[in-house]
Formats: structure tokens, C-alpha cells, sequence
């Protein structure tokens, strides 16, 4: 008979990914580990295989939650434009916010490219989940004639991702709310023309 876990895997998840988002991948030690979530090594290996398999999960869970929050915003039932720029007012909120790691997903793209080529897909991979998502929106909004037919969904997905990735980017160089807010502004007016 198996022993039964002793650990909250979600817990466990939590406390790998502030690690993460503090340290960065590779700074990450599996003693850091160990410490953050209070298992043993074997525990760990056991639970996600290895250190990569952890940070699996890790980057799975942080696109989830991503992903769950644009579906509460859907389950309001707000026109697509209305929910693009409640998500941009958050993006700008959180980019202001003087304590901001900056995105999970984008830092480790930048900590992995060229090195960790499989953490580097693994990344890609959950970007993609989160682009595929803006697109399912944008030709919902076509659909429903909020948004012209010509728009093209799957080019206004990665010119909102671009846009997501670029309040980053403009927080650091300009951490004023009404300087990224008018960024947003003039993404969101292009769907009108």
C-alpha cells in the first residue's frame, strides 16, 4: 500500500513559483527548494520527476490562473472590447506597482533563450495558450459584429500579447498609470477602425 502524500500540491506549486519569480530559474537551488516548500528532495523528485518538472507546473499553474481570470471576465458577460480593457487596466495596474516581478512567463523567456532550449518550448508552449485564448476572443467579437469582419483574430492576439509584454517593458522606463493607460487606449482604438 502506498503512503499517502503529505503535502499540498498546490501549496507546494505557491511556494516553487514565488521562488521562481524572485530568483529566476537557475539561481533557484533545489535546497531554495526544499526551504520555500518543505519537502525533502525525495518528496520533490518524486512528486514532478526533477527541478524542471516542478517549474512545469509552476509555469501550467501561473497560465492557468492567467487563463481563469479572462474566463470570469467572459462569464460577465462583457463585450470583448470591455474585457480587453478591464485585463489592460489590471496589466497597468500591476506593472505600476512598485513590488512587480514583471510576467513569470516572459522572464523566463528571457532567462532561457538559447540555454535551456526544452524549458524555453515549455514556456512558448503556455505563451501560446494565453495568445490562442485573446484569439478565440477577437473572432468572438467578429462574430458578434462588435468587431469588423475584416479583423484578422489571430494578428490582434499577438498585438495583444505584444502590447502585454510592452507595459513591462514601459513600467520600467515610464511607471506612470496614465502614460501605459493611454498606450493601452491607443492599442484598443485600433479594433474600432
Amino acid at each position: 500500500m502506498a503512503r499517502p502524500q503529505k503535502y499540498e500540491r498546490d501549496k507546494v506549486i505557491g511556494a516553487a513559483q514565488t521562488l521562481f519569480w524572485e530568483k529566476g530559474y537557475q539561481a533557484t537551488s533545489i535546497i531554495d527548494l526544499q526551504s520555500a516548500t518543505a519537502l525533502k528532495p525525495g518528496s520533490l523528485y518524486k512528486a514532478f520527476g526533477n527541478k524542471d518538472g516542478l517549474l512545469k507546473a509552476v509555469l501550467n499553474n501561473y497560465t492557468d490562473t492567467t487563463l481563469l481570470y479572462i474566463d470570469s471576465l467572459v462569464e460577465e458577460q462583457m463585450s470583448v472590447k470591455t474585457l480587453l480593457e478591464v485585463f489592460f487596466k489590471r496589466q497597468v495596474d500591476r506593472a505600476c506597482d512598485k513590488n512587480t516581478k514583471g510576467c513569470l512567463l516572459v522572464n523566463s523567456l528571457l532567462e532561457f533563450h538559447g540555454q535551456h532550449l526544452h524549458l524555453e518550448t515549455e514556456v512558448k508552449k503556455q505563451l501560446q495558450r494565453v495568445q490562442k485564448r485573446f484569439e478565440t476572443l477577437v473572432e468572438q467579437g467578429v462574430m458578434s459584429g462588435e468587431f469588423d469582419k475584416e479583423v484578422d483574430a489571430s494578428e490582434k492576439a499577438t498585438a495583444i500579447m505584444t502590447v502585454v509584454w510592452g507595459l513591462g517593458v514601459m513600467s520600467r522606463m515610464n511607471p506612470e498609470e496614465a502614460h501605459l493607460q493611454a498606450f493601452c487606449d491607443t492599442y484598443l482604438s485600433s479594433f474600432s477602425q
